[in-house]
């Protein structure tokens, strides 16, 4: 089996000549990582959610080079309690349609509210169902979100329509950074 590109057994010889410490060390280094990781993942993982599209593509077929339709997916992270989503711009690109599947396996569907291809950070939009309340990312994770919302680059994202040209690097930003 592949291990970061080599194969178990060469790993294995290659780290058999080092001493114990090392790996103890290593062991140490990675038990504080994981669980903050592990720490992470508790407080922000309810608020994680896929987003999956269908896009129109171009492709090959026997008769030629046809359209068809192509199904994706990326990732995302509630951070409003009306069910908007901090995603990447390239996942909701052309997308035709887009389904937000929610940690409990709810499926939603959503809109694009703004996206920048420059800075490749998108938000969509969704409408819970009566009664549910969406989790959402803990106050730090949010702070992060609205650090980068309220940055020129975000700003122009989320303050112009989805079908509107990027303006250019000149142009004054509607947005306010955080002091």
């Amino acid at each position: 089996m592949a291990w970061f590109g080599r194969l178990r057994d060469e790993r294995d010889e290659q780290s058999a000549g080092q001493p114990d410490s090392v790996a103890v060390d290593e062991a140490a280094l990675l038990d504080g990582y994981s669980r903050t990781i592990i720490g992470l993942v508790a407080k922000v993982g309810p608020a994680v959610v896929q987003v999956g599209v269908t896009k129109a593509v171009m492709g090959r077929t026997s008769m030629g080079v046809m359209p068809r339709l192509a199904e994706g997916a990326g990732s995302g992270v509630i951070f409003a309690p009306d069910g908007y989503i901090l995603t990447n711009s390239h996942v909701v690109d052309g997308a035709r349609s887009i389904t937000i599947t929610l940690a409990d396996g709810t499926d939603i569907a959503g809109t694009v509210v703004g996206e920048d291809a420059e800075t490749d950070i998108a938000v969509v939009r969704i409408t819970p169902p009566s009664g549910k309340v969406l989790p959402l990312a803990t106050p730090a994770v949010r702070w992060s979100v609205r650090t980068a919302r309220s940055s020129a680059s975000t700003s122009r994202c989320c303050n112009r329509p989805k079908d509107s040209p990027s303006p250019s690097p000149s142009t004054p930003s509607t947005g306010s950074r955080p002091s």
